[in-house]
């Protein structure tokens, strides 16, 4: 598999758990319909739509960009000083 199609990948499961929310949220036999909200549940959110497309991602390319290499970079100093 490619890197970017593995990217892909994990962007889409991300998105697709965060759809699972939005339905456990949302249903009115959910357990959790307690934390039902009109501008969320909505069909014309735009709440719904930047919190299951846009933080998934936003959240995968901050890890792949700012925490990973970081602390690879910071392991391999360590690394070096022993």
């Amino acid at each position: 598999m490619h890197e970017r199609e593995a990217r892909a990948l994990a962007v889409r499961a991300r998105a697709g758990a965060m759809a699972q929310v939005t339905v456990a949220i949302c249903d009115s036999a959910s357990v959790f319909s307690r934390l039902r909200s009109a501008w969320y549940c909505s069909q014309a959110s735009l709440g719904r739509s930047v919190i299951t497309a846009i933080v998934p991602t936003v959240l995968l390319l901050t890890w792949q960009n700012l925490i990973m290499p970081n602390a690879v970079r910071g392991r391999s100093y360590a690394r070096a000083r022993r």
